[in-house]
């Protein structure tokens, strides 16, 4: 009874929350991952396991998962947030569960609000997003580490190798979390009956991983990623300056958003355990639950040309709240207040960070909140470019607006912007919400652009350039 009054109040708002953001189409990689691949196997009744080329790269889970929901209660996007549903609440129940074993019972519910309220766990929360679905089975597969359900453990890490590469990647932080936690509660070495032992959960997804990569290079010809695709380059190894450049920008990702000021805070609460000697064996645990996906992750994403984007790091931004909720125990209760108070004040304010950053620098609009008037910005501005008889395929535009309406709002259109070229279109569809754009092609719009229509909600603004005509 306690456990469901206090994870009740967030499942109800994150029944509401989608139920207002029913109408939201597909954002960012989710055009793709969701709608892409699971209008494929809608169309051909799950007939084939491999996507076209054009999308293929990731496994299929999600976009298999979205097209059963199409199949089953028809295909709109009020189904599609709906599908994602489960796994919020299914993330409220390991958060509690997460929680209660790190803080005293009279802190749990106040803890559970501020991980819930973290800015790029909530704005992922309003997209159809498969980064929803990695955060619980990750979160999952941590409690089952810490209760000892091996077998629970073994079936959630197929499905989280299956679900992405990031996701194969997380079973291994998950297998050294495992590893450590051992080490921590019996002494054991590092023998190889110990290593052993502790893997047996993952061979499961250890092979089915192996499996998978070998019927996609069988089908493909590759793995991993495809050198002639649009984001072939990505997966390139960084020069020598941009591997310190994305340390800087892991730094960011970790300090954006109002985060700077909860990482100030969990410093000063750690210094204040290791002063007055009141570190315990459970903070040495959220310690470890907390460094290993952040190294893990990190250490890989340096090395390529990848965009290291916020939502790669959500797992890690909970559990750093986990740990600062964990710590907060330790201090006096005025302070204790005032620190929880300033942190939560931090983060519901960092979603309005954007508007500090100038237009030129690329955001991480769809880990922030202040993206949500977009979709209705958007939507307008296509009515007013309809109404005028402007031909859709003739405006050029920018990622995530590249792709047919049929994928990003699931209608019956295979309308398309085209990819902006200044020399080449008539007019230009610009967001702020959107990151291709550079300096200079800013600048010349700006300067030798008309803007011939405008929309503006919040943070938010949609243009309609024309070019001057000589």
């Amino acid at each position: 009874m306690r456990k469901f009054k206090q994870t009740s109040p967030f499942i109800l708002f994150f029944i509401v929350l989608t139920v207002l953001v029913g109408n939201n189409g597909f954002f960012w990689d989710s055009i793709v991952l969701g709608s892409g691949y699971g209008h494929w196997y809608y169309t051909t009744d799950f007939k084939y396991i491999f996507v076209p080329d054009d999308l293929a790269g990731y496994p299929p889970l999600f976009g298999f998962y979205v097209a059963i929901g199409w199949k089953l209660l028809g295909k709109t996007l009020l189904v599609s947030h709906l599908r994602v549903l489960p796994f919020l609440i299914g993330i409220v129940l390991q958060v509690q569960s997460l929680v209660s074993r790190y803080t005293p019972q009279p802190f749990h519910f106040w803890v559970i609000l501020l991980l819930l309220i973290e800015p790029t766990f909530l704005a992922q929360a309003t997209q159809i997003a498969p980064d929803i679905v990695l955060v619980f089975l990750y979160l999952f597969a941590l409690n089952s580490i810490l209760t000892g359900k091996r077998i629970y453990l073994a079936l959630i890490l197929i499905a989280l190798a299956m679900l992405s590469p990031r996701g194969t990647i997380m079973v291994v932080a998950l297998y050294l979390t495992d590893l450590l936690f051992g080490l921590l509660s019996t002494g054991n070495k590092l023998t190889d009956n110990y290593l052993f032992s502790k893997a047996i959960a993952y061979l499961p997804a250890f092979f089915a991983t192996c499996i998978w990569l070998y019927l996609h290079y069988e089908h493909f010809g590759w793995i991993f990623y495809n050198k002639e695709s649009t984001w072939g380059k990505g997966s390139e190894i960084v020069s020598f300056v941009d591997f310190f450049k994305n340390i800087l920008v892991i730094g960011w990702r970790f300090a954006d958003f109002g985060k700077v000021i909860v990482l100030l805070l969990l410093t000063l609460s750690l210094i204040n355990v290791y002063i007055s000697k009141q570190l315990k064996r459970e903070t040495i645990e959220v310690l470890l639950m907390l460094l290993m996906p952040l190294l893990i992750l990190s250490s890989l994403l340096v090395f390529f040309q990848n965009p290291i984007a916020h939502r790669y790091f959500i797992v890690v931004f909970m559990l750093l709240i986990v740990l600062f909720g964990h710590l907060l125990q330790f201090l006096p209760k005025v302070k204790r207040l005032t620190f929880y108070c300033i942190s939560v004040i931090s983060l519901l304010a960092g979603h309005y960070v954007v508007a500090l950053y100038p237009d030129w620098m690329s955001k991480g609009w769809d880990a922030t909140l202040a993206h949500l008037p977009y979709y209705q910005l958007r939507e307008k501005m296509i009515d007013y470019i309809t109404v005028n008889d402007i031909p859709i395929d003739e405006v050029g535009s920018a990622y995530p607006n590249l792709r047919t309406f049929k994928l990003t709002d699931l209608v019956n259109s295979s309308e398309k912007f085209a990819e902006k070229d200044l020399k080449k279109h008539e007019y230009i569809f610009y967001s702020n919400v959107f990151n291709d754009f550079s300096d200079h092609e800013l600048d010349e719009l700006n300067s030798k652009w008309t803007v011939k229509k405008e929309f503006k909600k919040e943070l938010v603004v949609v243009r309609l350039y024309q070019k001057e005509t000589k």
